[in-house]
């Protein structure tokens, strides 16, 4: 997905949303740096593979899909969840992970 023609070149959008994170945006405070390349971006399907950052309700969405399909720890949003476990906060749900 291409971002508007205003926006193009533009590094400091969400990369799921595309929105701008940008100071006076809004959603500078709370947006969250991807340490992932542009590459790598491309090759996750990133929708908007330039921005170099998340914005924190694409975030929060990320985290309840991974919630709601068992990849992710309910109690401390842990990605290391697995078959029900979490080792970083030591939860255990009971229901294995459907991977």
């Amino acid at each position: 997905m291409q971002l508007p023609p205003r926006m193009q070149g533009e590094i400091e959008v969400c990369n799921e949303c595309g929105q701008s994170v940008r100071p006076g945006s809004g959603k500078f405070v709370n947006r969250i740096p991807d340490a992932n390349t542009f590459a790598e971006r491309v090759e996750m399907g990133k929708p908007y593979p330039a921005g170099e950052w998340m914005c924190a309700e694409c975030e929060d969405e990320f985290y309840r899909h991974a919630i709601d399909e068992g990849e992710c720890c309910p109690e401390c949003q842990s990605l290391n969840f697995y078959d029900g476990k979490c080792p970083d906060c030591g939860h255990y749900s009971g229901i294995l992970c459907p991977r």
